[in-house]
């Protein structure tokens, strides 16, 4: 059985850690229904862009109505993404949305799909598991890109519905919600050579800051286009009753 999962600040790998992690008891007489579903990220990036094309651990949430996380066309607001759209650091974000009235779960993955923690570096896949029960729920996810200054791959603020307009949980290939987004914090620099750029920088919250708004890329500079270069499946892994 599936308890409520409100205000869960986890990481969800596999099925089997729901359960390690004491997600599923039982809730009694009334029951709802409550869908697993397996996300799967895999970096198919060519090799013949100058750079190694990889993203860094991901950030994901399952929330009602829009995620709060960003709107684009205006200023990236004071929780903590930017942190993580320069940075990789995904602590602040996760404790600032995390009790979002909105938003039911939330969670960091950077483990690939054979266990090994690390960079999706192209060839490797992450695997993570989320919980959805209320049929408004949709999943947004966002993993910064390794060579790029305060450029992620995420989905836009409305998220991906995980139910259709009856009820009935969805699945399949949603590559195409995945955008490159310029956070707008930091003035970037080429791919792959800017010196404040997280795999070359020397501290955090390093480079020009920008006071920009958050927006798709279109810099003028070089990066692998979403499509065919990673693919997201969503599938749905059970149905449980709560």
């Amino acid at each position: 059985m599936v308890s409520r999962f409100g205000k869960t600040k986890v990481a969800l790998i596999t099925a089997s850690s729901i359960v390690a992690l004491g997600l599923l008891s039982s809730c009694g007489s009334d029951k709802t229904k409550s869908t697993v579903f397996e996300v799967n990220i895999e970096n198919r990036s060519p090799a013949n862009l100058g750079y190694v094309s990889a993203l860094t651990n991901g950030v994901f949430l399952v929330h009602t109505s829009d995620s709060p996380v960003f709107k684009l066309g205006q200023a990236l607001p004071n929780n903590g993404f930017e942190s993580y759209a320069e940075d990789a650091n995904a602590t602040k974000i996760i404790d600032s949305i995390g009790f979002e009235d909105n938003v039911t779960l939330t969670g960091v993955v950077d483990s690939s799909k054979t266990g090994t923690q690390g960079t999706l570096v192209p060839g490797e896949n992450y695997r993570f598991v989320v919980v959805a029960s209320d049929k408004d729920s949709r999943l947004s996810a966002y993993l910064k890109f390794l060579e790029a200054n305060d450029v992620f791959l995420g989905t836009n603020p409305m998220g991906i519905p995980l139910f259709n307009a009856a009820g009935a949980p969805l699945s399949g290939d949603v590559t195409s919600e995945f955008t490159f987004f310029d956070a707008g914090t930091e003035v970037n620099e080429k791919p792959g050579s800017g010196a404040n750029q997280l795999i070359r920088q020397g501290s955090e919250n390093t480079g020009t800051t920008e006071n920009g708004l958050v927006r798709p890329v279109n810099d003028g500079f070089n990066y692998p286009p979403v499509s065919p270069s990673f693919r997201v499946t969503i599938n749905v892994l059970d149905e449980v009753e709560s």
